[in-house]
């Protein structure tokens, strides 16, 4: 692995100059005709499969969301860090980097200087559900059909290594062909050259190619002639919770991140740190709620996150603090339910949890906000549970309320949606709230058709999701493999019946469940 000295000339330019000699040779193994037939029946079939006929563009809806999305990258080596993960297994990476919430996933495919293959990104797009992008540096029309071919949902074209006419006829081409372009700028001319060339999505490189060093200052102040109407990455040298913060402040959309994270042992606890979960105040992105900081020394969990739900007695909290799941709730003032508990009473049970790490969330059907409220100023819950029929307004009202509260507390939104076809699946996908519950109903404890959400079915949400409906300990597993949800919430599942008859929740059962998320998380 040939590591190069930032000094020894731009390497930029280097690696274009090598990557041109690669795709001629790649095209005397499949000709451009060949690449081009395969990427037009890719992007036919997606077409074939939309419910409106048209592409989704995943990729670009995802850095949509609100809040702050994070792009994690899968990378082998670098120029000037030489080999980066010796023991590198690209999709283990990318579905853990998916289990933690991410946006989406960089695939370095250069295979000179970052040990990259196409055959990573094709591996990855098969095993995880969020969108990919093709990291590589673009010289050729080939390679945009390459990419779409391959499986990627994305793909980088950099300004400096391109000139305009390339520029617009490669956005123009990943367009049709159903990829996002994410646009890099670098030096502040670029900016106009990337917008005039139609990006939708621009990045701004931290880093300078020619000598290493990083400047965030390249994002902020780039940052307004990219203008609101298109999304704003920010790339590269993102290490530290004070670095993403900074570039929140300046109103960027979502940041790249590689080496950070693929150094870091654990790249969950790692995500989870730059986010600032658990830090008072600070919102999580649309594409996780919030999780438990793990105690120190301590690994954050493999796998999807794991929810019990219902808990209204003594006891059900000190099987909860057992079983040790990531988020408990409280179904609050909801007399329909067997489990709904007072404000007063959730208040009791949330403070009795207050110390133990888990996140307590307090489930509502259509609550006056200011009951919430006083839920989160009692410092009873970290997350609310929308269960009932909430629209948008109340969503983005209850997320005001919340973020204007005395204690400047932060309360993650999760919004649930019966799901009973695509439409409630759209609906889910377009929601204001921080993350969303796809359910079957209202504590019906039957499941719907997990198929909906299968990491190829085009009714599948962009954003990451819970999953719930008729899970128990027996089939949690299956509905993980089947639908690879970003969390798993049980209620019904984990309860059986009292003395008396009526259902309770059932200590062995709870720890049984969470023994079965976590053996699914690691498989």
């Amino acid at each position: 692995m040939p590591v190069e000295d930032p000094k020894a000339g731009n390497i930029l330019e280097k690696i274009a100059a090598r990557t041109r000699e690669r795709v001629e040779a790649e095209k005397q193994e499949v000709p451009l005709a060949q690449m081009a037939e395969r990427a037009r029946a890719a992007a036919a079939a997606e077409l074939a499969a939309s419910p409106d006929g048209a592409f989704a563009f995943p990729f670009e809806a995802a850095l949509r969301a609100p809040g702050m999305s994070f792009i994690c990258e899968v990378k082998k080596a670098s120029p000037s860090k030489g080999l980066i993960s010796p023991e590198f297994d690209p999709v283990a990476i990318a579905r853990e980097y998916e289990a933690a919430g991410a946006a989406a996933v960089s695939c370095l495919t250069e295979p000179f200087w970052f040990q990259g293959a196409d055959e990573y990104l094709t591996a990855i797009a098969g095993s995880v559900g969020i969108p990919v992008l093709r990291k590589d540096f673009v010289v050729d029309e080939y390679m945009v059909y390459q990419a779409r071919a391959i499986g990627a949902a994305a793909v980088l074209l950099i300004c400096s290594i391109l000139n305009d006419e390339q520029l617009k006829a490669y956005v123009s081409l990943a367009h049709e062909l159903g990829l996002t372009a994410l646009v890099e700028a670098y030096e502040p001319e670029e900016v106009p050259r990337a917008i005039a060339a139609g990006a939708r999505v621009v990045g701004v490189n931290n880093r300078d190619l020619r000598t290493f060093e990083v400047d965030f200052g390249r994002s902020i102040d780039l940052r307004p002639m990219v203008g609101p109407e298109r999304v704003f990455v920010s790339e590269s040298g993102v290490e530290t919770r004070a670095d993403v913060a900074r570039l929140e402040t300046a109103g960027v959309d979502a940041v790249l991140i590689g080496e950070t994270l693929m150094r870091a042992p654990d790249k969950r606890a790692m995500l989870d740190d730059l986010r600032g979960v658990g830090e008072k105040g600070t919102a999580a992105p649309a594409a996780a709620a919030s999780a438990p900081t793990p105690a120190a020394g301590d690994p954050a969990p493999a796998g999807p996150r794991v929810k019990l739900c219902g808990l209204w007695r003594d006891e059900d909290v000190d099987a909860v603090l057992e079983a040790a799941p990531d988020y408990c709730g409280f179904v609050v003032d909801f007399p329909r339910s067997h489990r709904s508990v007072t404000p007063e009473r959730a208040i009791e049970l949330g403070c009795a949890l207050a110390e133990s790490g888990i996140t307590r969330v307090g489930v509502f059907v259509d609550e006056d906000p200011e009951t919430i409220e006083l839920l989160v100023l009692a410092e009873a819950i970290d997350a609310v549970q929308l269960h009932g029929h909430e629209d948008e307004a109340y969503v983005r009202g209850l997320r005001e309320l919340l973020d204007t509260t005395a204690l400047g507390r932060a309360a993650r939104i999760i919004q649930a949606f019966k799901v009973r076809s695509a439409d409630d699946l759209a609906a889910a996908e377009n929601s204001a709230a921080d993350l969303v519950l796809l359910d079957n109903g209202q504590g019906t404890g039957e499941a719907f058709d997990w198929s909906l959400l299968a990491v190829d079915a085009p009714t599948r949400p962009a954003r990451p999701f819970i999953l719930a409906g008729g899970l128990t300990p027996e089939n949690v597993a299956s509905a993980i493999a089947a639908a690879r949800p970003f969390g798993v919430d049980m209620s019904s599942g984990i309860e059986s019946p009292a003395a008396d008859g009526s259902p309770a929740k059932d200590a062995q059962k709870m720890i049984d469940a969470v023994a079965a998320v976590r053996a699914a998380g690691k498989e």
